[in-house]
């Protein structure tokens, strides 16, 4: 993964040309475009973020408002999913909890991965004590299941969206920093590195320029993976009550409260289910494609298996 970047880097401390910018982004768009679970977990996502996002046109309901008399409606030309057990109509309800759900799982990764790729490529590049410390901590959070730990942060900081999202990201950082340091133990012995640092370059000028760059590409592939984590953590806290405050849409909150209706009305879980995987799917496929995509190496060797 790390080579699509290190050759410009490369090139230009020996005085070379390098090639343009734009033949290796033609050459990652056309080894995606060929892969067909990129292109099906893309199309999923977008598909998803489009209908949430464009909720209001959607549905003209609102997503919290209390309709006893339409309580546990089934599925029909007005309500397209049926409605709840306290009339709200599913759709709807399905719609704008998706902007939660998605809006706290990205945020959750963006977070995992601020703080986990600078410490991943300190431990890797520096190592002595400071790597000591940080993998010490990282074998410390890597002791717990994953939901467990997300479970028991939130308990601690208690309910609410932006503790979630503390909690989830808290959740993914040891993942950010195991594979960015295992990236760096590599990298920092290249020679454009070594030739970087001869000119004089210090430490973090190595890091920021020439370190970080080459490992985007792996990183990206474990961000758009840790979606699923964070999309099924997400909705298993909601499930338990741990998640979003009541009556705010979240898919797992939505499960929760419909598992007494589970065999008399099954389509209020059904729903929201296939929604949760139609998405972790979609980030899942997405990942697995963008790994092929920037490491055609690991596809070739797939292949020939």
């Amino acid at each position: 993964m790390a080579i699509l970047t290190q050759g410009s880097a490369t090139d230009k401390l020996n005085g070379h040309s390098s090639m343009p910018a734009r033949s290796g982004t033609k050459m990652f768009l056309k080894r995606f475009i060929g892969n067909w679970h990129a292109v099906i977990g893309l199309g999923l996502i977008l598909s998803l973020v489009l209908l949430c996002l464009f909720a209001p046109f959607i549905s003209h309901y609102d997503p919290v408002e209390q309709d006893l008399s339409k309580a546990l409606l089934a599925p029909s030309p007005q309500h397209l999913l049926g409605t709840d057990y306290l009339g709200r109509d599913l759709l709807t309800r399905i719609l704008y909890g998706g902007r939660l759900t998605l809006t706290i799982s990205f945020l959750s990764v963006a977070l995992g991965l601020a703080i986990g790729l600078p410490l991943g490529a300190i431990s890797g590049y520096f190592g002595g004590w400071a790597d000591m410390l940080i993998q010490r901590v990282t074998d410390i959070l890597l002791s717990f299941p994953s939901f467990l730990l997300a479970l028991m942060l939130v308990s601690m900081l208690g309910i609410g969206v932006r503790n979630l999202i503390i909690s989830i990201g808290i959740m993914a950082i040891p993942s950010f920093i195991r594979l960015v340091r295992a990236y760096v133990l590599s990298l920092r012995e290249m020679a454009y590195v070594e030739a970087s640092r001869s000119l004089g370059s210090s430490d973090w000028a190595i890091i920021l320029k020439h370190i970080i760059p080459n490992v985007w590409a792996p990183v990206i592939v474990n961000a758009s993976l840790n979606m699923g984590y964070a999309i099924s953590t997400s909705t298993g806290l909601g499930f338990l009550g741990m998640g979003v405050p009541f009556p705010t849409p979240e898919w797992g909150m939505m499960m929760g409260e419909a598992q007494d209706y589970l065999f008399s009305h099954p389509f209020m879980v059904i729903y929201p289910g296939i929604v949760i995987f139609i998405a972790i799917i979609g980030f899942n496929l997405l990942g697995d494609g963008l790994r092929d995509a920037m490491d055609p190496h690991l596809r070739n060797i797939r292949n020939i298996k």
